[in-house]
């Protein structure tokens, strides 16, 4: 069974997406050459749309444990709050080491 925070959570996700896709098609408070998301420009280009699709998995994949692995902790070991936090910063550390290196290396990659 759902919680409902979550059920809460995923609707005002869905209200978001729907008004932000609805902003960005009509141009409200925008041009159309000022829009965060060109439609046009990202799906004529298949590598655009790919980067985009890639970088959205890519982020689900860092996000996504830093919200589930402290509710197995509390729920699976019965750990309080606060240990599961503590339990979670070695995921934590290595995600802001491995971002401080790309960051570094980054520019100086050319390809």
């Amino acid at each position: 069974m759902i919680s409902r925070t979550l059920t809460t959570q995923l609707t005002v996700l869905r209200i978001l997406l729907i008004s932000f896709v609805l902003q960005q098609h009509f141009c409200y408070l925008t041009s159309k050459e000022k829009r965060l998301i060109p439609p046009r420009r990202i799906f004529a280009s298949r590598s655009q749309f790919l980067l985009g699709f890639g970088t959205l998995c890519g982020t689900a994949n860092c996000f996504l444990p830093l919200y589930y692995i402290p509710n197995y902790f509390q729920f699976v070991h019965s750990d309080t709050a606060l240990m599961a936090a503590v339990r979670l910063l070695p995921f934590v550390i290595v995600q802001i080491g491995t971002n401080m290196t790309t960051g570094f290396f980054l520019p100086k990659i050319r390809i």
